[in-house]
């Protein structure tokens, strides 16, 4: 299974070949790309943190996570 962040670089990049734009990630992507690894590393520390912060810290990762998803929308 390719890693999340692939697969939004590859679906971001088929989007802008395929209706004739520049192949360069603007603004709204490279938000969108380090949303996906924030969230990620987020979650990774979830791992590692007990109690509150691990919740706190699930949960801002699923934010990050769905703020990516929605900004691709």
């Amino acid at each position: 299974m390719p890693i999340p962040s692939l697969k939004v670089g590859m679906i971001t990049r088929t989007a802008l070949g395929h209706t004739g734009r520049e192949l360069k990630a603007g603004p709204g992507e490279t938000a969108m790309y380090a949303l996906i690894q924030l969230g990620a590393a987020l979650r990774l520390l979830a791992n590692l943190a007990g109690g509150d912060a691990r919740q706190a810290a699930l949960i801002a990762s699923a934010a990050c996570w769905s703020g990516a998803f929605l900004l691709y929308l």
